[in-house]
């Protein structure tokens, strides 16, 4: 029972073990329980199949902080404490047009031939062949899964989100309702959880993910199987000219392994932006409102830069992170999601000359943004171009401002 009087049992016992004594303490004062220390539970749902060629990808689940609050009767006033936190990620996997050694074995000595060489090159490749297994393909996917689940759990504790919570007090005299308190403590805790995707999603979209990158390799681990599968049908069968040797998978482990994840560093190391002949701009947001925005890439450098010319409005969550904030504080994601995609197929590329330009209107997610209580507040808009898969392209972050005054 929080405040006023408490009653507690005490036992005593008398010398007699059949007679159980019982006496009353009173307690005058009652403090706020101690804070517990709240791990974050990283969900995984089963993967969802769908049929076609598509392209897989893992999709970040929206970190959810749950708070409450307790009763400092020494202080008079409402504490905040953490009672859950949870983040997690989902996975959608195609069936693609590959041939599955598993359903469709090699026919003769040269599908075989085939079938092995391609899946020994899938990691160095960097791109799944004609022949292959959804095996391998969720050993990739899964990889990534594993690096959101790294980095939530390092961030969560790194950025001592629960500690700045609980530091948070409201005055009993000013708020003596407990549902407003915890009401206000959870629009608090809502910040944060944005907070909390956005720094993640920022480490987790700058990790390698192109040919011999560690999800190609743990890729590549599962695929191995496969064309073992096959080497011992090609013994069985006779087929002499089929290549009896099995790729080694490159590294695997661990799946954060840019720091500050694994080495501990400070946390720009992960995104930091280096200096690139290709720049970002935001070239118009006159329909931000309308849930669009048009940025611009331009090939500051003497040579041509090449991009992947994949950007649409289903893909633009997997390259750009645009966030807005206002002058007071608040943020919001404007995207649907933010993940990472593996492209099942060779990608389609833009190159640009020196000087050349590209424009791409990408659309804005503003499900969350209040646009009536935001008027005439200048806020500043942030998109961040993602980019660690392609062929002789940009890889790498590319960052563009803009200072915006909702109408």
């Amino acid at each position: 029972m929080r405040g006023g009087l408490r009653v507690t049992m005490k036992r005593e016992f008398s010398p007699s073990p059949k007679i159980k004594l019982w006496t009353i303490e009173k307690e005058s004062t009652i403090t706020c329980e101690p804070s517990k220390e709240v791990e974050l539970e990283f969900e995984k749902p089963e993967p969802v199949y769908l049929e076609g060629n598509g392209d897989c990808n893992v999709s970040s689940l929206r970190p959810k902080i749950c708070v409450t609050v307790c009763k400092d009767e020494s202080e008079n006033v409402w504490r905040c404490r953490v009672v859950s936190v949870s983040a997690g990620a989902k996975l959608t996997m195609y069936d693609g047009i590959y041939v599955n050694p598993y359903v469709d074995p090699p026919l003769n000595e040269e599908e075989a031939v085939e079938a092995v060489n391609e899946m020994n090159g899938y990691q160095a490749c960097g791109r799944v062949g004609t022949w292959h297994t959804p095996q391998a393909s969720l050993a990739h996917e899964e990889h990534h899964r594993r690096q959101w689940e790294d980095a939530y759990k390092f961030y969560w504790k790194d950025s001592k989100i629960q500690e700045m919570l609980e530091n948070q007090t409201i005055s009993c005299d000013k708020e003596p309702n407990m549902d407003k308190a915890v009401k206000f403590m959870q629009a608090l805790a809502n910040e944060m959880a944005l907070d909390l995707w956005t720094e993640t999603s920022a480490y987790v979209l700058a990790l390698p993910d192109d040919a011999n990158d560690r999800p190609y390799c743990a890729g590549q681990e599962v695929l191995n199987e496969a064309t073992a599968y096959v080497i011992r049908l090609s013994n069985a069968m006779g087929w002499n000219n089929v290549p009896r040797f099995i790729t080694k998978p490159g590294t695997i482990e661990p799946p954060c392994f840019m720091p500050p994840v694994s080495e501990g560093e400070t946390r720009s190391m992960a995104v930091a932006e280096e200096p690139a002949p290709l720049t970002l701009s935001m070239a118009d947001t006159s329909q931000f409102t309308e849930g669009k925005i048009t940025v611009r890439f331009r090939n500051e450098g003497n040579e041509p830069v090449r991009i992947p010319d994949e950007i649409n409005d289903e893909t633009s969550d997997f390259f750009f992170v645009t966030v807005l904030r206002t002058q007071q504080g608040k943020m919001r994601v404007l995207n649907r999601e933010i993940g990472t995609m593996t492209f099942q197929r060779p990608l389609n590329y833009r190159e640009l000359a020196p000087g050349q330009e590209y424009s791409v209107t990408i659309p804005v997610c503003l499900d969350e943004v209040d646009l009536e209580g935001w008027k005439q507040c200048s806020c500043e808009l942030e998109t961040r171009y993602y980019n660690q898969q392609g062929k002789d392209c940009f890889l790498g972050v590319l960052r563009a401002t803009a200072r915006l005054t909702l109408q």
